[in-house]
């Protein structure tokens, strides 16, 4: 016959007062075992055991605690998860890169505190269908050097990306290219604010700015040259032009645009200032030149105007169309002064007084179109009569034309009257002594 062990028993939350040593009682509603130790009969809880083995479940509401578990096998799993040790030493689960198992995504681990992440290589995408792989965010990247002379590409993320989302990098093959070992950076077009370097700039096509480039020197050897409108000093302000370049011509300033000091162009060229040559200056000179017509005679002219001999000293006449008077000119050009003096045998004796009264200059002339029969007025002026004491400034009288100069044309004819208001010279020995500063412009001429 069996013997049965009969234990003391307990429900609820029962727990046993006191137990001699040795003796076991359990409670039958969850499961707890007590025991009693030692002479005092105190009761403790069975918790520790060498082995546990199961061929089912084991679970628990509490908190085990293992100093080691050993799970010789377990079947593989499906996802991401996997089972990690908490800083607290508890174990729980947590989600890991796809990339681990060599699926989608790149494994990253963190090299030290600073927060360097390196790219670990441990697996390629040999299936051409397999994605790109995304990374999180990393502040550094280790990197390997290279020196090799060879032209290595950059790698660029897409400017359409406008959100926070993964960049995906791409590496152009064409348009942009450096090469560590000769130091050469190689771009096919730039465009940027602002671009410095130490060394070399060479381009096979266009450098083009919207701003200033600034340099200590620019040298072009090719013969294409430099196209531009407009030269000047960097330390000129922004509306001074020293060199224009405009239409086939090429101009000079001193300061802003408008201060024109030298113009050159195919057929003439305009220097504002005079010319300084230590050697020659070989060739036909032409341009504007003035030349002194003396017009000196003598006669009792009283206050009848009478026209001064240009061509033909020193008969005067009061025709202004005598072959003494009228001068054709070969070229355009201006009437710019006139100068008198004079010596009047009327006056002779101690006094050399001459009466004070106003000489009016009449300018005329005959277009190259018109019959040499008259004359017509272009302009006049009054000049008041010199005096001719033995040292006086009035003894010289002169006139600049106003407006530059009477202007004449290739082909017109020019004849100058002088006329005395009052009395004028009454002595057929009376003299006067004018001269004519004329300028001639030789660039109208046709050959």
């Amino acid at each position: 016959m069996a013997s049965t062990i009969q234990l003391k028993t307990g429900t609820g939350s029962a727990v046993p007062s006191s137990l001699t040593q040795g003796e076991v009682g359990i409670n039958i509603d969850n499961g707890l075992v007590y025991y009693g130790s030692g002479s005092g009969n105190s009761v403790k809880q069975l918790e520790s055991f060498t082995h546990i083995s199961a061929s089912g479940e084991i679970s628990g509401s509490g908190t085990g605690s293992f100093a080691h578990i050993k799970v010789p096998k377990m079947t593989g799993g499906v996802d991401n998860s996997v089972v990690i040790l908490d800083a607290d030493g508890v174990l729980r689960t947590d989600e890991i890169d796809e990339g681990v198992w060599g699926g989608k995504g790149t494994v990253l681990t963190t090299a030290d505190e600073s927060g360097t992440v390196e790219v670990t290589s441990a697996f390629e995408f040999t299936n051409s269908n397999a994605s790109i792989p995304t990374a999180s965010v990393a502040t550094k990247l280790t990197t390997l050097r290279a020196t090799s002379n060879d032209e290595f590409y950059p790698t660029f993320v897409s400017s359409v990306n406008s959100s926070a989302a993964a960049e995906t990098f791409y590496t152009p093959t064409t348009g942009l290219a450096f090469n560590p070992s000769t130091k050469t950076l190689t771009i096919d077009n730039i465009t940027a604010s602002q671009i410095e370097t130490n060394s070399h700039i060479t381009a096979s096509g266009n450098i083009s700015a919207s701003g200033i480039i600034t340099a200590s020197s620019a040298q072009f050897n090719d013969t294409y040259g430099i196209e531009t409108d407009k030269i000047r000093r960097s330390s000129d302000s922004s509306n001074t032009t020293k060199i224009l370049l405009n239409d086939e011509v090429i101009k000079f300033n001193t300061g802003n645009s408008s201060v024109e000091t030298l113009k050159l162009q195919e057929s003439s060229s305009t220097f504002v200032g005079h010319i300084t040559a230590s050697g020659n200056i070989s060739g036909t000179i032409r341009g504007k030149q003035l030349q002194v017509i003396t017009a000196n005679f003598k006669d009792n002219c009283g206050t009848t105007e009478h026209y001064i001999p240009l061509v033909g000293p020193p008969d005067e006449q009061t025709s202004g169309v005598k072959e003494q008077n009228a001068m054709i000119m070969p070229c355009s050009g201006k009437i710019k002064e006139v100068h008198l003096r004079m010596h009047w045998t009327s006056n002779t004796g101690t006094a050399h007084v001459l009466p004070v009264e106003d000489i009016t200059w009449r300018i005329y002339g005959r277009d190259a179109l018109k019959r040499m029969n008259g004359v017509d007025l272009l302009s006049s002026f009054t000049m008041t009569n010199p005096t001719q004491g033995s040292s006086s400034s009035d003894n010289y009288r002169s006139h600049v034309v106003a407006g530059g100069g009477q202007a004449f044309d290739v082909g017109d004819a020019i004849m100058i009257s002088m006329q005395w208001a009052s009395t004028g010279p009454t002595n057929s020995a009376d003299r006067m002594y004018v001269t004519v500063v004329v300028e001639f412009d030789w660039d109208t001429i046709s050959y």
